[in-house]
Parts: structure tokens; C-alpha cells; sequence
């Protein structure tokens, strides 16, 4: 009778763990890293703009942060509003489609309330906004979008105008519920009391932002090539080696003078002891110094660049 050992040897492969991002396919994401990124320097610009404005009209320290630029439907932004609200809508002169910039309306009345003299103690009436308080707003969302116009003047000169001021959500349509938008959320801070401030920026809005942004962005990149390059064309010639003679004098000796030179002979040059020596690079005079020691080696020092070179 005869026995086999057999051994199986059995290979088990672990996969690694992959990281995995989950995707809406309803609310896909339309903005690329480049443009995300000039709206976040845009934005932060204006939240600085935003604070330095705020501070002067409500006449205390107000500090604005810029908290998200996310993405989402018009219809998931308009529908979570409630009335009465604060929606200032507005366009520019780069597009006819309108946007929305939306005030609390605790912070309205607040700015109402001080701009009458008041202590900025003023309580939600929990009304819509009367015509005489819509038209201070109005005039303070004009200055807030000049404001807006000079955060993106480095990439597009843009005028901004507003358009009307609606307290009631429904009537701020301006565009379809399915539309996508750019949602840019701020915090204002005052006297313990934190404010958010919404602007809401349709798709179809931002086409010619999105063109400026990307010529924008191309004219970086250049501007950093270029920088680049100009480093390294410095980098080589910094590392460059190149021979450096000090021209002590000139003499003239006869052929017979010159075979008979010996070790201690002491040659008469036309060159003066106080006189500053040539220091010659590439058989042109470029600098004149004058010699000494130093860290008991022969050095010499620079006193003089010469500007037009000389053989």
C-alpha cells in the first residue's frame, strides 16, 4: 500500500481597499478644480470687501467669512427659503440671466434699524419689508455689488444692477426648478450675533465668468512657466565656471632677457601700487579692485564695476 502526501498550497490574494467617493447623478458637480478655486479667491476677496463695508455702516465690528461654494438645484435652494425673506435679484452687463443675493431678514432690519439711528437692538417683525425699507436696501445691495464687481475685476470687468427686491420666495423664479446653480454662504459676525448671507448664481450666468476664469487661469500658468524658466536659465549660470585673471602689469623684455629669467628675479611693470588692478573675464575688463589678504590667502577686492566692457 502506498501513501501520497500531498500538500496544496493555496494563494489568497487581499484586496487592497480602494477609497471610494460617492456620485450624485442627479446633482453632478460642474465645477473643475481650477474654477473652484478662482471663485474661493474671488469670494474671500469680497467677504474682505463685505467686512470693511459693514463695519462702517452698522458702525461696529463686523467680520465676514466666506463658509462654502457648493452646488445644487435652483429648485432645492429657492424651495427651503421661507417668508418673508430678503432676495435681492440682479444681473450684469456680461449676462441677461438674473442672480440672487439673499439677505436674512433679521440682519435687513437691522441695517434699517441703525441707518435710522438705532442701537442695532432691532427684533424680526415677521413682516415683508415696506416700499421705503425695500428702497434702502436697494440702495445698500448697489453698493454691495459694486463691491462684487471690484472682487472680480482682475479677471472681468463686470457692472452689476439690481433688478428688484422680493420678499416672497415664489416670486424669485429665475430660472427653472432643475437648473443648476453656484451657492456661495457667508457669516457675518456682530456683537454675538452671526448672520448668513446667500448668493445664488444660475449655470447660465456664469458662462462668460467661466471663459475669464480659464484665460485667467492660462495667463498664470505662463506667468509661472516663465518664472520657472527664468529660475532655471539662473540656476545655470550660477553654476557655471568661468576663468577670472587679475592683470597685475605689463613689461616688455627681450628673447634673451626672457631665457635668462631665474626663480627671485624681480620684473619692473607700468602698473602703480595705489592703482586699482583689471580683473579680466573672458579677455574683457569687467571689474577694477584692489589686492590684499584675507583668512591669510591673496584676495582682491572689488571697488569698481565697468559698465561698458573692454578687451
Amino acid at each position: 500500500m502506498i501513501f501520497l502526501n500531498i500538500k496544496l498550497k493555496i494563494k489568497i490574494t487581499m484586496r487592497k481597499k480602494v477609497k471610494v467617493s460617492l456620485y450624485d447623478f442627479r446633482h453632478p458637480r460642474r465645477l473643475s478644480k481650477e474654477q473652484r478655486s478662482a471663485l474661493s479667491l474671488v469670494y474671500e476677496a469680497y467677504a474682505k470687501l463685505l467686512g470693511a463695508y459693514f463695519t462702517t455702516l452698522l458702525r461696529t465690528l463686523t467680520d465676514v467669512q466666506l463658509l462654502k461654494i457648493d452646488e445644487s438645484m435652483f429648485g432645492d435652494f429657492i424651495g427651503s427659503r421661507t417668508e418673508p425673506d430678503g432676495l435681492c435679484i440682479f444681473t450684469t452687463n456680461k449676462s441677461d440671466q438674473p442672480g440672487i443675493f439673499e439677505l436674512p431678514p433679521d440682519f435687513i432690519f437691522l441695517i434699517i434699524d441703525r441707518l435710522f439711528g438705532g442701537q442695532s437692538q432691532a427684533k424680526v417683525l415677521g413682516r415683508p419689508n415696506t416700499a421705503i425699507e425695500k428702497n434702502i436696501i436697494t440702495r445698500v445691495m448697489d453698493r454691495m455689488l459694486q463691491m462684487l464687481d471690484r472682487a472680480w475685476y482682475n479677471m472681468i470687468a463686470i457692472e452689476s444692477t439690481v433688478k428688484s427686491f422680493e420678499t416672497n420666495p415664489y416670486m424669485a423664479q429665475v430660472v427653472g426648478r432643475s437648473e443648476p446653480t453656484i451657492l456661495i454662504v457667508y457669516e457675518v459676525s456682530l456683537q454675538n450675533n452671526r448672520y448668513q448671507l446667500n448668493i445664488c448664481l444660475p449655470i447660465p450666468m456664469m458662462g462668460p465668468f467661466f471663459k475669464a476664469i480659464k484665460e485667467w487661469t492660462i495667463s498664470i500658468k505662463t506667468q509661472e512657466a516663465a518664472i520657472y524658466q527664468r529660475e532655471q536659465m539662473q540656476e545655470t549660470v550660477l553654476r557655471s565656471e568661468f576663468p577670472l585673471v587679475v592683470k597685475l602689469g605689463k613689461t616688455k623684455l627681450k628673447f634673451r632677457e626672457l631665457l635668462e629669467l631665474d626663480e627671485g628675479d624681480i620684473l619692473l611693470l607700468n602698473q602703480w601700487v595705489q592703482k586699482p588692478l583689471d580683473v579680466v573675464i573672458d579677455e574683457s575688463v569687467k571689474f577694477r579692485g584692489i589686492p590684499g589678504i584675507l583668512n591669510k590667502r591673496r584676495s582682491i577686492k572689488i571697488i569698481e564695476i565697468i559698465k561698458n566692457f573692454s578687451h
